[in-house]
């Protein structure tokens, strides 16, 4: 079911295909069946853009927590990093009150789609890439490659960080 609440792409190619053929085809024949098929196809493909919109699934919400994640690291988002962990886990949440405030990034996105580990109700792992510039740090500046896995959770509709790893280029096993 994800081919039509992540990517209606087919369904709407489809409503507008037929809308456009059937409106050929009321033209030229001035049958007003044609022109009622016309606006079926049309609530058809608005539809089905519609109920993509209105659901979010689980990958979808996974995908914009990353995405939302890179960019309030590149404004030094503190907060908001914290808000996105799970409120247990007191040695990440540790690690980025003490690293965070330390750093300047210039640059966090992430570079290439997020590979799915795996996706439950309640727990999800995620790895992607991420390019980072930092500007300064406790380690220094430079630019890096990273590789990133989160240990999600879900919690109350929301998914949170529980764990994260991450491995710098040439490197085997990831560091959490």
């Amino acid at each position: 079911m994800t081919w039509i609440t992540e990517n209606p792409f087919w369904l709407c190619t489809t409503g507008i295909l037929l809308g456009v053929f059937f409106f050929v085809l009321f033209v030229h024949t001035q049958n007003r069946r044609f022109l009622l098929l016309t606006i079926a196809a049309g609530i058809f493909t608005i539809g089905s853009f519609t109920v993509e919109q209105l659901i979010v699934t689980d990958r979808e919400a996974i995908n914009s927590l990353i995405y939302k994640l890179a960019r309030n690291v590149k404004e030094n988002d503190v907060q908001a990093i914290l808000d996105s962990l799970a409120p247990e886990n007191t040695e990440v949440r540790g690690q980025v009150n003490q690293l965070m405030p330390a750093c300047e990034f210039r640059i966090c996105r992430v570079t290439q789609r997020p590979t799915v580990m795996y996706i439950r109700k309640s727990d999800a792992e995620i790895q992607f890439p991420v390019f980072a510039q930092v500007h300064q740090s406790p380690y220094g500046a430079g630019t890096s490659k990273v590789d990133v896995k989160l240990q999600l959770e879900k919690r109350e509709g929301r998914w949170l960080i529980k764990d994260y790893g991450y491995r710098l280029p040439g490197e085997e096993e990831y560091h959490y």
